[in-house]
Order: structure tokens, then C-alpha cells, then sequence
């Protein structure tokens, strides 16, 4: 499996917490999804050395386990979107992007201090317009993650044609390609074009969203 530490994608906007959990919003995509450690810690510096230990710990723990293939660090860090009791896409904090960048940064470097002997990735995520992707992972998140990253991940709702540009940039890393969230049919991502071009570039693929309940993803 590919674990994943961190992530920014809170779009209930509440903190994380403790105990009995809020009924999804009928209707609403990941109504009560929480963050990782929550952004209110991603923006609190002060807070970081509790987020290191928690990283060496579980990284440090299973360095050496064969069930762990890839360390995803960070699940699109800098995401701010709030999709409950505000506009859709609503930013949660401006200086979310500037704190989630450096975080990411440390978080690589707290994960190998602990020497796991699997790659360590986090995915780019920015794709600002996805029918002309040349714009892609132009964001300091995304070109520090692609740096950073032993093997590449990417995510992108887009048709194949644009995947087949994406997957063409990326190879210029000369690593292995993963894209772990693609699957968006009301945008042209469909099963058929998209895992032929995948199977076509050598590129794997994960499924993270085939769950209909709580998350409703």
C-alpha cells in the first residue's frame, strides 16, 4: 500500500478532533472531511515538532516494512477549499500555501532521517485550467514536490489528451510515473481512454474515491 502522513483537503473546514464524528451534508462531496494535522497546526510553526515525531515515528516504524511500497508525505498540501456553510472553493487562510510549502519541505527531510527503504513522493496537484494543461505544476508546491519526490506522482482530471501531455513533461525526470487521483467522467476522464494511455506510457494508477458512504467520494 501507499500511506499518506499529511493532508490539506479539509473541506468541512473543522479542525480535527476527537470523538463522535458530524453526519456527512447529504449531497455534498466530502462534506466532513479533516485535515491532517488540520491547518490551524500547518499554519502554527510552534506546532511542528509534535508533526515531526509524529512523521519518524510511523515512517521510522515501518522503514523496512515490504507492505508499505511508496511514502505519499503530503496530500496536496496548500489546498484551501472549504465546501460546507461557505462558497464552494472558498480559501481557508491566504498564508496556507506559504506554510504547507515549507512544511512539505521538512517533512521530506524529517522522513529521511529514518532511512526507509521505500520512495518517498508527494503529488502535484495544480492544474489551474484542464483544458490546456501547459500550465501545469507551475506552482512553487508542485515544482519543490516534483524535486523533492524519489518517484513522481501527479494529480489530474483530465481527458487523455491532456494526460498524454502531463505524462510527457513528467518524464523528463526520468522516474517512475504514478497518478494517484484521475478519474472524473463529467470532465472527459473516463476509464477507457485514460488506463489504455496509462498502460500505453507505463504509468500506474490508484483509486482512492470508489466509496459510496460517510466521504461520499
Amino acid at each position: 500500500m501507499m500511506l499518506t502522513l499529511l493532508d490539506d483537503c479539509a473541506f468541512s473546514g473543522d479542525e480535527p478532533f476527537i470523538g463522535q464524528q458530524k453526519p456527512p451534508v447529504p449531497g455534498v462531496h466530502n462534506s466532513q472531511g479533516a485535515g491532517s494535522p488540520g491547518r490551524e497546526k500547518v499554519l502554527n510553526p510552534e506546532c511542528w515538532p509534535q508533526i515531526e515525531a509524529y512523521v519518524k515515528d510511523i515512517v521510522g516504524h515501518f522503514h523496512h516494512d515490504p507492505r508499505i511500497q511508496i511514502w505519499d508525505l503530503y496530500n496536496e498540501p496548500g489546498k484551501s477549499g472549504v465546501f460546507v456553510g461557505a462558497p464552494k472553493g472558498m480559501a481557508y487562510d491566504t498564508r496556507l500555501e506559504f506554510y504547507a510549502l515549507s512544511l512539505m519541505v521538512n517533512v521530506f527531510a524529517w522522513a529521511r532521517e529514518v532511512s526507509p527503504v521505500q520512495p518517498l513522493t508527494v503529488a502535484a496537484w495544480h492544474v489551474p485550467d484542464r483544458s490546456d494543461c501547459r500550465e501545469a505544476f507551475t506552482h512553487p508546491i508542485d515544482v519543490a514536490a516534483l524535486h523533492l519526490s524519489d518517484v513522481t506522482s501527479f494529480h489530474a482530471y483530465v481527458d487523455a489528451r491532456e494526460q498524454r501531455q502531463i505524462v510527457s513533461r513528467l518524464s523528463a525526470f526520468q522516474r517512475p510515473v504514478l497518478c494517484t487521483e484521475w478519474l472524473a467522467r463529467h470532465v472527459g476522464s473516463d476509464m477507457a481512454d485514460t488506463l489504455s494511455f496509462f498502460k500505453e506510457k507505463d504509468v500506474a494508477c490508484y483509486h482512492w474515491g470508489l466509496v459510496q458512504g460517510k466521504t461520499q467520494t
